[in-house]
């Protein structure tokens, strides 16, 4: 069986759901890396695609 490459993802392709209780909002992983995953109240890492 041949050998399979993965290709690297850049962040900028990634989409972070994040669920608040307001609803969920999308973002890119570098934007959501650039403003911080810091501790927000009410705010959780939900889905990543």
């Amino acid at each position: 069986m041949p050998s399979r490459m993965i290709e690297p993802m850049h962040p900028d392709d990634v989409v972070v759901t994040l669920s608040h209780p307001h609803g969920e909002v999308e973002t890119s992983l570098s934007e959501w890396m650039r403003v911080g995953p810091g501790e927000r109240a009410g705010v959780r890492l939900g889905h990543l695609e």
